[in-house]
């Protein structure tokens, strides 16, 4: 575990505001890549049911004392079971679990991140049992990052099984942003 660097004020970024109704509790997650440059940071995670806790997502790089976000996703939800929330794969590539209402439940696939610029959903990790801690880049076919098509690769019946899970998000946190396609942006 890392800390969230100074310049990046988690009150400023995308999402429901901290501390107002429904959810009057958040918390942070921060987790570095193996040398420290990288990071991933689950931000205002909030209990969005019994034993359900999401957030919002970004991953960035620290350059010296500044801190550049490569990627805040603004119609993602991470879930936030376990702590880490994600696990670095090497010191490029995480892997953590997202979730997303589909078909009137909720799919929960474990996504791989490359912070280049591309993604790969897991296959058969749509279950709430199938951890990230069993994930391995081995075979893992990585696509250019578009937060739209990861989005319907996720919905696609046929790509990724829907679990029997049945959640309801918090009503202000369908997604994690109002903008669609998410936000590069410079701190510092």
């Amino acid at each position: 575990m890392c800390d969230i660097p100074p310049d990046i004020k988690v009150d400023d970024l995308p999402g429901p505001k901290r501390g107002q109704y429904p959810a009057h509790y958040f918390r942070d997650d921060i987790v570095c890549s193996p040398s420290g440059r990288h990071f991933a940071l689950a931000y205002t995670i909030a209990e969005a049911s019994m034993c359900n806790d999401v957030g919002c997502l970004l991953w960035g790089v620290q350059d010296g004392n500044k801190t550049r976000i490569l990627c805040n996703p603004s119609n993602l939800t991470i879930s936030c079971w376990q702590v880490p929330f994600c696990r670095w794969l090497s010191d490029e590539i995480f892997v953590c679990k997202v979730q997303r209402p589909c078909h009137g439940r909720v799919a929960v696939p474990n996504l791989l991140v490359d912070i280049h610029g591309a993604f790969w959903l897991v296959p058969d990790s749509n279950q709430t049992d199938s951890w990230i801690d069993h994930v391995e880049l081995t075979g893992a076919e990585f696509e250019p990052w578009n937060e739209a098509a990861l989005i319907r690769q996720i919905e696609e019946p046929n790509r990724v099984e829907v679990t029997g899970l049945r959640l309801s998000p918090l009503p202000h946190h369908p997604a994690c942003g109002s903008a669609p396609g998410g936000s590069n942006q410079t701190n510092g």
